[in-house]
């Protein structure tokens, strides 16, 4: 399991322009079956597992495990901020530990 999974060349194109702050949103899915939604892109390279909600998930896949990816759209700003928050707090425990 992982935090991050490297994010398919095939993939970054479906991207568009950025939600945020070098971030997307994209729902993905996997060649499984399962769907992982609202999962963030950081730098339009790395998926972060980190939900809209702030809470971390864990990435039970590789790269050549996602079979589509789609932007995904928020239901609302209270979602976006949140999601903000998590990926600055993040950023910032990452400074902190290096």
């Amino acid at each position: 399991m992982s935090e991050e999974v490297a994010l398919p060349e095939k993939f970054k194109r479906e991207l568009g322009l950025p939600h945020g702050m070098d971030y997307h949103l994209v729902d993905i899915t996997l060649k499984d079956g399962r769907k992982f939604c609202s999962i963030p892109v950081r730098h339009g390279a790395v998926i972060a597992g980190i939900r809209t909600d702030g809470t971390k998930v864990h990435l039970d896949f590789a790269s050549d495990d996602i079979l589509h990816l789609s932007r995904a759209h928020f239901a609302s700003v209270k979602r976006l901020l949140a999601l903000v928050v998590a990926l600055v707090l993040a950023g910032l425990i990452a400074l902190l530990l290096r």
